[in-house]
């Protein structure tokens, strides 16, 4: 990334009317430039890699990276694309896990593992001894 990020914004607005039948066109073109006055060149989609649950391991995931510039300050905007998915496969992991420290004390699920039930759109979890 960069410490320092500079963006000079130039607006143009050209309206063509044509006389006769009253239409008017409008196109807006707003134009993003560097401190060295070439376009600006910014990834828009980056990877990251962090825990999805406290403590647990690192997923990467795709995350969608802009920026907006407003008056004479610049925000950046990150979205996570698909969180989803890192959140379904950290949660499988965290019922494996479970299961096998289950196992290991001598505890058993019943014959629908959670993550099963998950998919079900059941999270409701039963224990037998």
């Amino acid at each position: 990334m960069s410490k320092q990020f500079q963006v000079i914004e130039s607006s143009d607005l050209k309206v063509s009317t044509n006389r006769d039948t009253g239409e008017s066109e409008n196109q807006f073109l707003n134009e993003h430039k560097g401190a060295d006055g070439k376009p600006l060149n910014i990834p828009n989609l980056i990877i990251i890699a962090i825990p999805v649950f406290m403590g647990g391991a690192p997923y990467r995931m795709p995350v969608r990276f802009r920026y907006h510039k407003s008056g004479g300050s610049v925000k950046f905007i990150m979205s996570i694309y698909n969180p989803e998915k890192a959140f379904e496969a950290a949660f499988k992991e965290a019922v494996d896990e479970s299961d096998r420290i289950a196992h290991i004390h001598g505890h058993t699920r019943s014959l629908i593992s959670l993550s099963d039930r998950w998919e079900q759109g059941s999270v409701t979890e039963t224990r037998t001894e």
